[in-house]
């Protein structure tokens, strides 16, 4: 594997209400030494509220993001917009990227407005795929 021995982000937050995807990615981020702790939320509503919690230590907050867009009842998107009014301030700059089945190149193009995502992958995640956006 290409990446360091010391994990590149201290935290990592999929939000995928999949626990297949959320498995194969768990164990994907862990092995490649890609993030240090794996925090998994199955929706976006829980997601943001821990957001909330860790924003009184912004050392705590996650420096990447994994992100379905169809979630349940929910939306990929919305959760982008909700975020991006919380301005919390992270140690380091924020990446998001778009871990999805979606196809759909409207809502591609609007998810890949907000300048904290990084990028926009089709599941499953792969290894290739965290050495990239690790270069």
């Amino acid at each position: 594997m290409n990446l360091a021995e010391r994990p590149k982000h201290p935290l990592v937050i999929l939000i995928d209400d999949n626990e297949t995807d959320n498995f194969i990615a768990q164990q994907l981020i862990t092995n490649a030494n890609f993030g240090k702790e794996t925090l998994i939320f199955k929706s976006t509503k829980d997601a943001l509220e821990k957001l909330i919690i860790l924003r009184s230590v912004p050392d705590t907050l996650p420096s990447c993001i994994f992100l379905d867009i169809n979630i349940a009842d929910e939306n990929g998107l919305d959760f982008l917009y909700e975020l991006n009014t919380l301005k919390l301030s992270y140690p380091s700059p924020l990446s998001i990227f778009i871990l999805t089945n979606c196809t759909d190149s409207a809502v591609k193009a609007e998810a890949l407005l907000f300048k904290t995502v990084k990028g926009w992958i089709q599941k499953p995640l792969k290894v290739s795929d965290l050495n990239i956006f690790t270069a």
